[in-house]
């Protein structure tokens, strides 16, 4: 993989499907554990459409944002895996209404 244009050896650490939606579990024990414990450069996590939009036309970033911001802190990487409506049958990622 090249990132920022150098070979860059991806040390990943992957979450559960709505780990990162717990702000505060991810700030205090996630990101130290991941950074500090296991040494990753990159996160695969989700990110859910009703996260983003919870209800049409109604836009909220803050988990995003806040992961981003995360991430940079420990100078880490993401890979977002992205739930749009429906996963394996069972939970349903989209907005309400």
């Amino acid at each position: 993989m090249i990132v920022d244009g150098k070979p860059f050896l991806m040390l990943v650490g992957e979450l559960a499907n709505t780990k990162s939606s717990n702000l505060e579990e991810m700030k205090t024990r996630i990101w130290p554990m991941l950074a500090d414990k296991i040494h990753a450069n990159t996160i695969i996590t989700g990110m859910s459409w009703s996260w983003v939009e919870p209800e049409e036309g109604k836009y909220d970033f803050s988990i995003a944002d806040a992961a981003i911001e995360n991430a940079k802190l420990h100078d880490m990487r993401i890979v977002w895996m992205w739930f749009a409506s429906w996963k394996n049958g069972l939970s349903s990622f989209a907005p309400l209404g």
